[in-house]
């Protein structure tokens, strides 16, 4: 991974002075292909909000106080860098009922007890955010999972919200507020 990444940040360039992938390629690798909604920080941080967000070829892109920033969580499919254990746990909205996030196989899984056809993997998209993939690709309402941290670390809340804008309505994952039972 380390040797990729130094590719990367090389633009294509090997140690040797050769290259894997031209410029040309490398412009192609950083150019916003799929645009992603940017959300307003709380006012004492408005100057941090991003200009553009989303994915590149394989690449997430976003700016930082207006500098391209460009970056990849580490996995890829079928594969995870890296697995945060503290979000596995069981979690109640008043609506739904119980929520289990488990970790299975170095994955977290996660499943609605009311609704079992609301059970699938979650995949770390950013920061406390991860994107949950129903088993049942048929649902075609896969949505963003995102966890808010109390100051010591522990989880206070998730939330969740439909990845696309074309989600059946009557997913109502923006309703949901999931607390961890403690």
């Amino acid at each position: 991974m380390a040797k990729w990444v130094r590719v990367l940040l090389a633009e294509g360039l090997l140690a040797d002075g050769s290259r894997l992938f031209s410029q040309a390629t490398w412009r192609q690798l950083t150019t916003l292909v799929t645009p992603m909604p940017i959300g307003n920080p709380p006012p004492e941080a408005a100057v941090l909000r991003p200009n553009f967000h989303g994915c590149g070829l394989g690449l997430d892109l976003f700016d930082y106080r207006g500098r391209k920033v460009v970056t990849h969580t580490g996995g890829l499919p079928d594969f995870v860098s890296r697995v945060l254990a503290n979000y596995a746990g069981t979690y109640r909205d008043a609506w739904y009922g119980d929520i289990t996030i488990a970790l299975e196989q170095d994955r977290l899984v996660m499943r609605f007890t009311r609704t079992p056809s609301l059970a699938g993997t979650l995949e770390h998209w950013q920061y406390d955010t991860f994107v949950v993939r129903w088993a049942d690709r048929e649902l075609r309402a896969d949505a963003f999972v995102t966890f808010a941290l109390n100051p010591d670390g522990t989880i206070d809340r998730a939330t969740m919200r439909a990845v696309s804008p074309e989600t059946d309505f009557s997913f109502d994952f923006q309703d949901l507020l999931l607390r961890p039972v403690r």
